[in-house]
């Protein structure tokens, strides 16, 4: 007869369950090795429809869009092409963008990357183009509302899904999509499809040349 119930504590063998049960050994809560033979059912909780975080979604669709990697002497993919779920996501993001040169050949420049991840992901369809538009934008309402500004951010403060942003002396620029394990989704625009996840280092843009460095996380 059914009469007992419990949760499955660690991966088991093809003839064993190892489990954590109550009102067991003396009345007491104990971990038990139980037989399948003595299994009637195993129940799971179907986690398929739970809803996703805003971080979640930005993450999945910076990993969906990101051009490879590339290997050897193709690491920059000199005239590659961007994936189809990224051109997709573009033409969603973008859909009014006459004059732009190619952007899914040749790859995008950092802040239309960011915006159209950001724009097709959901989170937030004002996000701009732009590093001076991203900057003006973060001084708004609208963004105050839909973001939490993380200034000077420690690598360990960071989630997978935010975003971070850094202007060098100079006021040259770049945004980034922070990946999770020390890396960033990212795009650069020299004429070349350059490898979108890399390091999230700043060892190439040191300290000392940075004058703003922050992030940013959907609320």
């Amino acid at each position: 007869s059914r009469d007992h119930v419990g949760f499955i504590r660690a991966k088991g063998t093809s003839s064993v369950a190892y489990t954590i049960e109550g009102n067991t050994s003396g009345g007491q809560v104990d971990t038990k090795t139980r037989y399948f033979t003595n299994i009637f059912a195993i129940y799971r909780l179907d986690t398929s429809k739970a809803k996703k975080t805003k971080n979640q979604k930005i993450y999945e669709m910076a990993k969906a869009c990101a051009y490879p990697m590339g290997t050897g002497a193709k690491k920059n993919y000199p005239g590659g092409h961007a994936k189809k779920a990224y051109r997709k996501a573009l033409n969603k993001a973008y859909p009014n963008r006459n004059g732009w040169r190619d952007q899914t050949r040749k790859g995008a420049s950092c802040d239309v990357f960011v915006g159209t991840v950001i724009r097709a992901s959901g989170v937030d369809k004002m996000f701009p183009r732009g590093l001076d538009d991203i900057n003006n934008y973060m001084k708004t309402d609208h963004f105050k509302k839909k973001w939490k500004r993380i200034k000077n951010p420690k690598r360990k403060q960071l989630k997978p899904g935010d975003v971070t942003y850094q202007i060098f002396h100079g006021r040259i620029g770049h945004v980034t999509i922070y990946m999770g394990g020390n890396k960033v989704a990212n795009a650069h625009y020299f004429g070349k499809s350059y490898p979108v996840i890399e390091k999230y280092s700043n060892k190439v843009h040191p300290a000392s040349r940075t004058t703003k460095f922050y992030a940013f996380r959907p609320k």
